[in-house]
């Protein structure tokens, strides 16, 4: 995957995370709060992953631990 598209990718998931949460403050029910902030939560654990996938194949193991 090219720099810009990750660039890309990353900027589309930032912003549902960001809405998800906006969305979980504004509600007034507790369970549907929970879910909204689950959902978050698992698309940060995707963008986390996008983000350390495409960091394993350009830098050495060292220096990806390091970040």
């Amino acid at each position: 995957m090219a720099t810009q598209d990750l660039i890309e990718q990353l900027t589309v998931q930032s912003d549902v995370i960001r809405r998800l949460i906006q969305e979980a403050e504004a509600s007034v029910d507790e369970e549907q709060q929970f879910l909204l902030y689950g959902a978050a939560r698992n698309e940060c654990d995707k963008f986390s992953r996008s983000l350390r996938s495409y960091l394993s194949r350009k830098l050495p193991g060292h220096q990806l631990n390091a970040a």
